[in-house]
């Protein structure tokens, strides 16, 4: 598998692997080596296996981290309302 960036970590999830870079994340399947997803960004780093960091701003005299879980999410099917959605917009008349 040829990867876009030079990686500085990786992680192994379920059926996916990671690659980590400063500027991305690159999410690939692993039976077909196949990208999945990118995540943009700044200063990205692993922090463990589920959790990564990215470089805040400065506030006063300290560096704020943002740090987020990476969990795994599926794609909503928009394309068909069920009756369950269209009753919970009704209110908001769109």
């Amino acid at each position: 598998m040829k990867w876009e960036a030079r990686a500085t970590a990786y992680a192994h999830r379920n059926e996916h692997v990671l690659l980590f870079s400063p500027e991305f994340v690159e999410i690939r399947s692993i039976s077909t080596g196949r990208i999945v997803q990118v995540l943009d960004g700044k200063d990205i780093r692993l922090l463990d296996d589920a959790l990564v960091a990215q470089r805040g701003r400065k506030d006063q005299d300290a560096m704020n981290d943002r740090i987020v879980e990476l969990v795994e999410t599926q794609e909503l099917n928009v394309t068909t309302p069920s009756s369950a959605t269209s009753l919970a917009w009704d209110g908001w008349d769109l």
